[in-house]
């Protein structure tokens, strides 16, 4: 829906509606030549808009953004948290300069470089007969509740594909859109669940154990070919492709 200054449902004729379309392109171009403008400033000044998969920002994204303000105080980050889909579609409007996502991605119109590749553990509560293992073999987990991500959560696809090909047949018994509801259904003692590194990171409730056979999840950014890259977009990248992000997998071993 559209609305007016004072926050009123504004209702399109016909002719509006056919003109709508035009006039979001108009004002995509007024974007791209404002950052065109831009485009000669400092590498170390500007305002960058970046969207975030909800399984990377708490774990791996919002320390790396952190770290990146700490160091480039000038460039201003605005975060967004939506699911891939979503990020690729505002990428493509130009409502977005940088994504961090789930790889692969396959999209004519976005071009994705890796960043890293994150290892999932097993999340398993504190009194499960594993919880003082070394590792979790996923065979041996067969049979048990799996708690997922719901569809449209990219780290659901990775969890899934890892208990394929480790032929670990789960009872699915619970999704939710939050990892945290997971982690905190897992302590409670309602199931087991595969989670990235990072997640294990900030959570110490259950217990994490790496996989058998190992399972990862890649994660890279996306920008758009058709839009302007700004310098202080480089320099994200730059830094993004320089962050020691294996320093946020090291979790504690199971008590």
């Amino acid at each position: 829906p559209l609305f007016d200054r004072l926050g009123r449902t504004v209702r399109l004729t016909a002719h509006g509606e056919a003109l709508l379309p035009h006039a979001e392109a108009v004002l995509r171009e007024m974007e791209m030549a404002r950052k065109a403008v831009d485009a000669g400033k400092s590498p170390e000044r500007g305002r960058i808009r970046l969207g975030v998969i909800p399984t990377l920002l708490p774990g791996a994204a919002a320390p790396a953004v952190r770290d990146f303000t700490r160091q480039y105080p000038q460039i201003a980050v605005e975060l967004l948290e939506q699911t891939t889909e979503r990020l690729v579609e505002r990428l493509r409007l130009g409502e977005l300069d940088l994504a961090l996502l789930a790889l692969p991605l396959k999209h004519d119109e976005i071009v994705c470089s890796e960043l890293f590749r994150e290892p999932l553990l097993a999340a398993v509560p504190p009194d499960h007969e594993m919880a003082g293992q070394s590792t979790a073999a996923l065979a041996r987990l067969k049979g048990e509740k799996l708690l997922l991500l719901r569809e449209g959560h990219c780290l659901r696809e990775d969890v899934l594909e890892a208990c394929t090909r480790a032929r670990a047949d789960f009872e699915t018994f619970f999704e939710s859109d939050q990892l945290d509801s997971l982690l905190a259904l897992v302590e409670a003692g309602f199931g087991v669940s595969l989670v990235p590194a990072t997640a294990a990171r900030r959570n110490s409730g259950s217990c994490f154990l790496p996989v058998e056979p190992p399972a990862f999840r890649r994660a890279g950014y996306a920008f758009t070919r058709s839009h302007y890259t700004l310098p202080a977009q480089r320099t994200l990248v730059r830094f993004l492709k320089q962050y020691p992000w294996d320093q946020l997998f090291r979790t504690a071993p199971c008590a």
